[in-house]
């Protein structure tokens, strides 16, 4: 790469962009090597390009500031300045001090006023109060208590035919527009075979209704769980007044996601959890192909952390378009009639031999 660099120093522009793409070739882990690829493409004029550069190295490195300054000013080039805004907003974050990056954040948020538009609130996108509005019948057509039971028993809960084979269609056509991502995680070995994409503010409609609606069906039953084991947390009944909490704790990142699996992909067991504010439930929609079609696989598996222990694990099948409620955390169990809480992580099990994608959304934000 340093020699990608004295090529472009001495006008070599041809061998600088030869020398460039070796040098990921041979390290296409390191970060900072495609943060390096990312500025010599730009100053090759292949714009577009850096931006999938420094993108990389954000999935690679999430706190990688001088990526996410980078991006922000192409992205402010492009004449997207609520983008730019936004991720230079997180470049601010990971630089506390870089000034310079301060000014040009100010310069954005100058020229959103101009031109009328809102820099990036806080789930602005979100806060649509429940209260104020019916369920609509896509919730309404569960039985809620019997999802409380479910939940209890096993850690989980299905709910079939949430998204029809059109909402499931649009939401994967989501995947080539990319402004529509924060970032994007790639894993490729021993904790799975799956790309993220991580969604920006404003949500896509469905996702940020979803999220509303499924959040204040979810809240009683977080309130009555933590009343069951004598914890004082309350969660608020609208999603909006939740997210303001988790924003006071300093956890402002959106955790909405779409995943893609290749052929044979999985995710081995984890928690998405990345601040102190967590919501107890998580949702999770297959968006094809099922379990129950012709090389589908895939099952949601939930297993108990139970350390030096046999391990103990469920697993869930569903079809396109189903979607899975389950526990983020901890799950309770009764023991000799006392209710306790039992550390549980979630996976998905190796899939057939067709790609598959699938929507997350966790209610809490991430730090």
């Amino acid at each position: 790469m340093e020699q990608a660099f004295e090529a472009l120093a001495n006008g070599e522009l041809e061998l600088a962009r030869k020398l460039t793409h070796r040098g990921i070739a041979l390290g296409d882990v390191n970060p900072r090597l495609w943060f390096d690829h990312g500025v010599i493409l730009d100053r090759l004029g292949d714009s577009e390009e850096a931006g999938e550069a420094f993108r990389h190295a954000i999935a690679l490195a999430p706190t990688y500031g001088q990526a996410f300054d980078e991006l922000a000013r192409l992205q402010a080039q492009a004449g997207k300045i609520v983008q730019a805004e936004r991720l230079q907003a997180r470049a601010v974050e990971l630089l506390p001090g870089d000034t310079r990056a301060g000014q040009v954040l100010d310069s954005y948020r100058a020229l959103l006023a101009e031109r009328n538009l809102r820099p990036n609130e806080p789930a602005r996108d979100d806060t649509t109060s429940p209260a104020a509005i019916e369920f609509s019948e896509r919730t309404r057509q569960y039985d809620w208590d019997a999802i409380a039971d479910q939940l209890q028993a096993r850690g989980m809960a299905l709910l079939p035919g949430f998204l029809s084979e059109t909402e499931c269609d649009s939401v994967i056509r989501l995947w080539d527009d990319i402004d529509r991502f924060e970032h994007e995680v790639d894993l490729d070995g021993d904790t799975g075979r799956v790309t993220y994409r991580f969604f920006t503010r404003p949500l896509p409609e469905l996702v940020s209704e979803t999220r509303v609606e499924v959040y204040a069906r979810l809240a009683p039953i977080a309130n009555a769980w933590n009343e069951a084991v004598h914890r004082t947390e309350r969660f608020p009944a609208e999603l909006g007044d939740f997210l303001a909490r988790c924003h006071g704790a300093g956890q402002t990142r959106t955790t909405p996601i779409l995943l893609r699996y290749p052929p044979h992909g999985w995710n081995a067991p984890h928690r998405d959890i990345a601040g102190r504010v967590v919501f107890p439930f998580q949702l999770a929609i297959p968006l094809g192909p099922g379990t129950t079609d012709s090389g589908g696989g895939g099952e949601l598996v939930l297993v108990d952390a139970r350390p030096g222990r046999r391990v103990h694990e469920r697993r869930l099948g569903t079809a396109a378009g189903d979607a899975v409620v389950f526990c983020t955390r901890e799950r309770p169990v009764k023991i000799a009639g006392i209710i306790g809480l039992q550390p549980v992580l979630h996976g998905v099990s190796e899939i057939g031999d067709r790609e598959r994608f699938a929507l997350g959304i966790p209610f809490h934000e991430h730090g």
